[in-house]
């Protein structure tokens, strides 16, 4: 007999972006639910170590880097799956929405730009 495993849905965020010119070293940001992780990659000493989180509003759908590697723009929403039969926030009611971010280009760090974007929509047009 198989038993069926449910995990959480992990959103893997790549994002190359060198942290100093001495060092082959990066950033990656991947999310379990609502939270936002940021990761150093070192490339030379195959590792990767985690550096900090960031909680959004709800959980993480998708992320967009710009093109200029300075800002991540993360999409989040209460609706789906993980949230169960009601398909919302606990407090019953759907939220939905975008956040950005600038990306500290010493350390990778994720800090807010400006307050989340809330939708009454799942859907961004």
């Amino acid at each position: 007999m198989r038993r069926a495993l449910t995990l959480p849905a992990l959103a893997f965020i790549g994002a190359s972006i060198s942290l100093t010119a001495q060092a082959p070293r990066g950033a990656a940001y991947a999310a379990v639910g609502a939270e936002l992780t940021q990761y150093e990659i070192d490339s030379d000493g195959g590792t990767l170590t985690n550096r900090r989180a960031v909680t959004l509003p709800a959980n993480v759908q998708e992320a967009a880097l710009h093109p200029s590697r300075r800002y991540l723009y993360v999409g989040w929403s209460s609706t789906g799956a993980s949230y169960g039969d009601l398909g919302g926030a606990p407090d019953g009611q759907p939220r939905h929405g975008v956040t950005a971010f600038c990306i500290d280009a010493a350390l990778g760090a994720l800090v807010a730009h400006g307050r989340p974007i809330r939708s009454a929509r799942a859907r961004f047009t």
